[in-house]
């Protein structure tokens, strides 16, 4: 059973988006212009062979054609560095939000497959029959009840799940074994002297918090200080 769906990579969209917009971007492309220009009308007129020929046909100003070309160079050279200041600066949290957010989508719609089970007990019973390399649910999540789990890749790296109901809402629990799932960034809430950091993508808020080498993820329809107070009850 493929419990593990590819999402489609929302970050290279966003970019993509983005580096569309600086093509409306008026570009000052003087410099260049002149440049360009300078190098191509001086011609050293002393290593030129003194000929009897008749005067050139007259020519349109070379900043007629010289324009546009400079403006689509200095386009595509204003693209190509906001790609890679992007692409190097995106902490992967930023990148892990957008497949965090999908997979709870997903789930919620029933696109995923899921087992149904009552407790992380019962649940990591499941996940070791599935993968012996999968991260473990926690043992104890204080009022929340379980209701099915499944595996799953999130950024490349593979994730336990958890479906939970808590106060009438549906909840996703995300676990990875990976220091380096994400990062300490985002809306910042502390609980007795832990760090939760809270992000929001397409309605939905999701709470983040590292555990030695683990980092969980809670997210639904709640609150940043709901998702905070529950994120802070579940202990492995």
């Amino acid at each position: 059973m493929n419990t593990e769906p590819n999402y489609p990579d929302a970050l290279d969209e966003a970019t993509a988006r983005r580096l569309a917009k600086l093509a409306h971007r008026p570009v000052d492309v003087s410099a260049l212009e002149s440049k360009l220009e300078t190098s191509l009308t001086d011609t050293p007129s002393e290593d030129l062979p003194h000929t009897n020929t008749p005067d050139p046909a007259p020519t349109y100003p070379i900043r007629h054609w010289l324009r546009p070309v400079a403006g689509i160079a200095a386009a595509i050279m204003l693209a190509a560095t906001l790609f890679i200041t992007l692409s190097s600066s995106t902490p992967q949290a930023s990148a892990a939000v957008f497949d965090l957010s999908q997979l709870h989508q997903d789930l919620v719609a029933g696109r995923i497959e899921l087992k149904t089970v009552t407790s992380t007990t019962e649940a990591n019973r499941w996940i070791a029959t599935q993968r012996d390399t999968a991260p473990d649910l926690p043992d104890h999540i204080a009022g929340a009840r379980v209701q099915s789990c499944c595996l799953a890749d999130v950024q490349g790296e593979l994730v336990a799940v958890a479906v939970l109901e808590d106060e009438g809402q549906t909840v996703t629990l995300v676990v990875a074994r990976a220091p380096d799932f994400a990062h300490e960034m985002g809306t910042r809430i502390q609980i007795d002297g832990r760090s939760f950091f809270g992000h929001e993508l397409n309605g939905i808020r999701m709470m983040m918090a590292n555990h030695g080498d683990r980092w969980l993820c809670v997210m639904g329809d709640r609150s940043y200080e709901e998702l905070a107070k529950l994120a802070a009850s579940i202990d492995f």
